[in-house]
This record gives C-alpha cells, sequence and structure tokens, in this order.
C-alpha cells in the first residue's frame, strides 16, 4: 500500500525497436504499488528517473526531458539531468544551468526530450 506522502519511484527506458518490440517509452519501476523490471538487453544510458514533480501542464518531468521555462524568452529550453543530489537544468552551450525546483511547477513546459528531439537544445530563442 502507498502511503500518501510517498514518492513514486519510476523509471522510462527509450526503446529504440531493435528487438521485437515497436520504438517508443517502456516505463518501469514500483508501478501501481507492483516492481516491473527494466527491459532485459535494452542500454541503460536511455533511462530517466521520474523526478516527482509536474510541469504546468500537470505532464510527468522525467531525467532527459527538454523543458522551456515558461514566461522568460531569454532562457534557452533546457534537458533536466540528475547532479547527485539535486535535479539540474541545462542548456546544451552548458552557459546557462538552474536547479529544477527554483522554477516551481507553473514555471515550466515540457517540450519534448532528449531521445526523440534532441534539435529542441539547439534553439537559440524560446517562444513562451
Amino acid at each position: 500500500m502507498k502511503h500518501k506522502d510517498m514518492r513514486e519511484i519510476k523509471f522510462r527506458q527509450w526503446d529504440d525497436g531493435a528487438g521485437v518490440r515497436r520504438p517508443g517509452w517502456y516505463y518501469w519501476g514500483y508501478i501501481d504499488g507492483n516492481w516491473r523490471g527494466p527491459l532485459p538487453g535494452n542500454a541503460y544510458p536511455s533511462t530517466g528517473q521520474y523526478t516527482g514533480l509536474l510541469d504546468r501542464k500537470t505532464r510527468k518531468i522525467y531525467e532527459g526531458d527538454i523543458l522551456r521555462c515558461c514566461g522568460d524568452s531569454d532562457i534557452p529550453p533546457m534537458a533536466i539531468e540528475y547532479d547527485a543530489p539535486l535535479w539540474v537544468l541545462k542548456a546544451r552551450n552548458d552557459n546557462y544551468d538552474a536547479l529544477l525546483g527554483s522554477f516551481g511547477s507553473w514555471g515550466i513546459e515540457v517540450i519534448g526530450n532528449i531521445h526523440e528531439n534532441p534539435e529542441l537544445l539547439d534553439e537559440q530563442e524560446v517562444q513562451a
């Protein structure tokens, strides 16, 4: 039984479709109180942990997601990374980084991820 204050331990793993599955996301971890394991033989670098946070549209934020900071066109799109012990946002050019919690969920929006949309990190101008 899940306690109301317990953080979900979930992961998302990109499956490139090289096996029998079609390309797409595979979710694993403690899901609905049951353990579900990772894909066998799939590269773990494609795995991202759930941060426990939601964006302004209530989408779950995972490691590897590309986020836009809403309302500030000077901040480039950034990818979420785990830099122990914190979740941080990093721009591709490393000229900008921030703690994920400093924006609050109302101030960020998931616009893609590093596996399906890496070109989003190349954007120089953000549309708010």
